[in-house]
């Protein structure tokens, strides 16, 4: 029997993991000395692309137990209240927004190039994406005035902060725990967007019901966005893409994934799988969650007209 094996087939797997764990956390160490200048423009996103290596070959790291502690205090603080989870689709811009400002909303990415336009601010904050992690760190850690939640992924990456709750990302399906979790003290599920880990922090946190806006569902890679790496998804589109103007015609501003900016293919299928999974596990709790996005191709959740909740 190998090593790997024999070591495997005698530990048991809690201690597998804390000495995976820290092979990583020791790697990542070394790893990280060799990385451009912190003040750099490049360091956010070659940060990303060796974490990102680390996690491929040894899995995810879990939080350490204040952080876990942390988030099962919030376990269903705010049960029976409603809350609106921001997607960034162009249909924000048909969306009348002031009628959010008294309301709990989830903002996602760059949702901060809205702020111009409204004098309120999201009241929960998350972002997933390597690429959009990495690209935006610097502006990301310059937000202020809502609650943050940042996986573990980017810890080191992303500030620190009493604003700051720390969860872990993991694989869309873990043995015996589905694809879709209730719990964010055991992790969040892999969703295929950044709106499906939202939906799973909306519920840990109790709401309900959970409102979609701007969750557009649709996307095109313009001839202007430079393609690169693998045809991951087999739909003829290299898995990472960068952007060469500010004719972004997926989100509510063309600069969203403007002119230098780094972004993944945005795998259409693998999202409304993410949708159907926290549908179902929504619906197998008895929790309610409707689309309220002003158009859109997203048809996984029961419509709702967004003028009429008010």
């Amino acid at each position: 029997m190998r090593g790997a094996a024999l070591f495997e087939s005698i530990v048991p797997v809690s201690l597998r993991t804390r000495v995976r764990e820290s092979i990583v956390r020791r790697t990542w160490r070394r790893w990280e000395s060799r990385l451009p200048p912190r003040d750099s423009a490049e360091h956010g996103v070659r940060w990303c692309e060796e974490r990102e290596k680390l996690y491929e070959r040894y899995g995810c790291l879990r939080c350490p137990k204040p952080d876990i502690a942390r988030l099962a205090e919030l376990r269903g603080r705010h049960a029976g209240k409603r809350i609106f989870i921001m997607g960034n689709g162009p249909s924000l811009n048909r969306t009348p927004l002031e009628k959010l400002k008294d309301e709990f909303t989830f903002g996602v990415n760059r949702v901060h190039l809205l702020f111009d336009r409204i004098d309120w601010r999201p009241t929960f904050y998350t972002v997933v994406d390597w690429r959009v992690g990495g690209d935006c760190a610097r502006e990301i850690n310059a937000l202020s005035g809502m609650i943050f939640f940042f996986p573990e992924r980017f810890r080191g990456l992303l500030r620190e902060g009493d604003d700051v709750y720390w969860y872990w990302h993991g694989p869309a399906e873990r043995p015996g725990e589905g694809r879709f979790s209730p719990d964010m003290t055991r992790g969040i599920r892999g969703a295929g967007s950044v709106t499906g880990s939202a939906i799973q922090i909306a519920y840990h946190l109790g709401f309900d019901p959970i409102y979609l806006i701007g969750v557009d569902a649709s996307y095109q890679v313009l001839p202007t966005v430079v393609q690169s790496g693998p045809d991951k998804f087999r739909d003829g589109i290299g898995l990472r893409l960068e952007s060469t103007r500010d004719d972004d015609p997926n989100h509510f501003d063309p600069r969203y994934f403007g002119k230098g900016r780094k972004w993944h293919n945005p795998n259409v299928p693998r999202m409304i799988q993410g949708y159907q999974n926290c549908r179902q596990g929504m619906d197998a709790r008895n929790r309610r969650i409707y689309n309220a996005t002003v158009g859109g191709q997203l048809e996984v959740f029961e419509r709702v007209e967004f003028n009429s909740l008010f």
